[in-house]
């Protein structure tokens, strides 16, 4: 292979949604050098700019194909809600138990704090096994049920530091006078999808997140806003219907993930402009982060001095 025919490769490779860290993996194993690699990509990023569309495509574009997308895994998409939320159930049953039993406050408060952590890693996995549909979809590789939970291990943990983060810089945001906290919401939307589909960690995935929504956050909104009235309407016309209602009322949560990966992709292919701002978008980020926290121990140390 040679070094025009490398550069088809990661294009190709970029296009179908392969990791750039699986790709780099990937050349590196089959005995490319890393100045060759580190090219590749260089070129192709400057190919992609060029051909780059400016605007997003139409909402009715995104919905059709998030549709599209899920009715092509329905099986697998209700089999990754049925298991997690069986585990949710049976989980309550045992810890609604332990706390009918629970002799002491403590206890009580343990079992609650455990049950917690259950349920956010239920939700964890529920995200990334959801996610990961897409991208195998867009893939030449395919994930039988079990396969997509194993792969979604290794992203966990970065995936419960970005949502903290990105939960921390939001609720900075809301105690900065209400309107940063909306705004905040929208420019770390895609964040934890960062850590999936281009293994974003830390502050870099919120930073990612925030460029990609740079100078189209009403855009986003908006596509949002609609998304986000037409599943209401839905749910509250197709929920009457008995059990089935149920069933496909409940699809729509997997609907709308599907629907922020396919946004977050279009946002992706849209011509950006140089990254310049990426240092400031750091600082913001942390300033709310840090604002955050002040602010929350500030508010606890006022709740203990009256209480």
């Amino acid at each position: 292979m040679d070094k025009e025919t490398l550069v088809t490769y990661v294009r190709s490779e970029r296009a179908r949604g392969v990791r750039d860290g699986d790709l780099r993996t990937e050349l590196l194993n089959k005995g490319w050098k890393n100045d060759d690699i580190h090219s590749a990509f260089s070129d192709t990023e400057t190919a992609l700019v060029l051909v780059a569309p400016k605007t997003l495509p139409p909402l009715r574009e995104l919905l059709k194909k998030s549709f599209d997308e899920l009715w092509k895994n329905i099986w697998k998409a209700l089999l990754i809600m049925v298991v997690p939320f069986l585990a949710i159930f049976i989980f309550g049953i045992v810890s609604g138990a332990g706390m009918l039993l629970a002799d002491t406050e403590v206890a009580t408060l343990s079992t609650v704090f455990i049950a917690l952590i259950f349920l956010t890693l239920v939700s964890i996995f529920f995200l990334i096994a959801t996610i990961m549909i897409v991208r195998q979809s867009r893939s030449a590789w395919s994930l039988n049920y079990f396969e997509v939970f194993r792969s979604s291990a290794k992203d966990v943990l970065p995936l419960v530091v970005v949502a903290v983060l990105s939960s921390l810089a939001i609720l900075g945001g809301f105690f900065l006078f209400i309107i940063p906290g909306f705004i905040a919401c929208l420019w770390y939307a895609f964040a934890q999808i960062a850590v999936i589909l281009d293994g974003k960690h830390g502050f870099t995935a919120l930073v990612y997140s925030k460029e990609l929504v740079r100078g189209r956050i009403w855009s986003v909104f908006l596509y949002y806003l609609v998304t986000t009235i037409l599943v209401t309407i839905v749910n509250a016309t197709i929920g009457l219907i008995p059990i089935i209602g149920i069933f496909i009322s409940a699809l729509t949560t997997p609907y709308l993930i599907i629907f922020s990966v396919h946004l977050y992709l279009a946002l992706k292919k849209l011509e950006h402009p140089e990254y310049a701002e990426e240092v400031h978008s750091h600082k913001i980020t942390r300033a709310l982060v840090i604002t955050s926290i002040v602010a929350s121990i500030v508010l606890i140390f006022v709740a203990l001095h009256f209480s």
